[in-house]
Parts: structure tokens; sequence; C-alpha cells
């Protein structure tokens, strides 16, 4: 795989309809909960180029878009976090690469001075009815150190 860290809107734009199409499965599989696909690319247009935006697209060895994952550091703080706004891969391809993705992106983060990573599990599976997010948290952010933070609340009107 090859991993390619998007640092301007020329950059973006090479990617542009990927990340659409990417944002809108992602928002899919999660459902409404947390960002919308909209809201989601247009953070991503008016934070490239920033110091503090992450935007890393995965490539295939014939550099076909299969993955994205895209984070904020927030310095506005005495402690300094990161937070994963977005990451979304074709089947198969996430549980193969995210050891690398996760090692590109900490050492990012650290070099920022964040003294934590946040991202929000909003990924129900069917059986998940007691902890929405719990088998999506067990295979994938447990394994690379994640530990459950908070609870997302919601009320349906």
């Amino acid at each position: 795989m090859i991993y390619k860290q998007l640092e301007n809107k020329q950059d973006l734009m090479e990617y542009w309809e990927d990340l659409q199409l990417a944002s809108r499965k992602m928002i899919e599989k999660v459902g409404s909960q947390g960002y919308s696909s909209e809201t989601m690319l247009r953070f991503m247009i008016n934070n490239i180029g920033d110091e503090n935006c992450f935007l890393l697209v995965v490539l295939d060895d014939t550099m076909v878009f299969v993955g994205f994952m895209f984070a904020i550091h927030v310095q506005q703080s005495q402690l300094p976090w990161t937070e994963i706004v977005g990451i979304w891969s074709k089947p198969g391809v996430g549980m193969k690469v995210k050891h690398e993705v996760n090692k590109l992106f900490e050492g990012w983060a650290r070099i920022r001075g964040s003294t934590k990573l946040v991202t929000y599990v909003h990924r129900r599976l069917k059986h998940d009815k007691e902890i929405p997010g719990i088998t999506f948290y067990n295979i994938w952010h447990k394994p690379i150190g994640y530990k459950i933070a908070g609870v997302m609340l919601e009320k349906l009107i």
C-alpha cells in the first residue's frame, strides 16, 4: 500500500471524487450520528493546508484510492489533543493497514504536542444492541491502544 498525506487544495482536488464517495459510504455505515458527509468534506476544504490538518489517503499498488483518514489537531488547550474526524477504507484494507497508518498518524500528532488522540465510534453492527460500536471498537481501536473514555448520548425527537 502507498500512503500519501495531502497538504494543499491541489492535492485535495486530485482525490476529491474519491473522498466524496468514500465519505458517503462511511456515513452510510455509521448512520446519522456524527458528521454528515457534506460537513466533513467542507471541514476538509476549510482546513487543508493548515499544519494542524492530517489528511492521509491510502492507495493500492496500482495507485487506486482505497481509503483515507482525516484528523484535526487542537492546540487551544493546556493539554492539546488530536481528533479523528473520519476514517474509511474499502473492505479488507483497513485491517491490513491500521498499524502502519496509526504509526504515521501518532508520529504526526506527537510532533504537534498532542497529549491524546480522540475518536468517536458510531458504527453500529446489528448485534451491538447494548453498546453501539463495541464490536468495531474491539476489532479496530482497542488493539492499537484506544480506551473507552465516554458515551455519546442522543435523544430522538
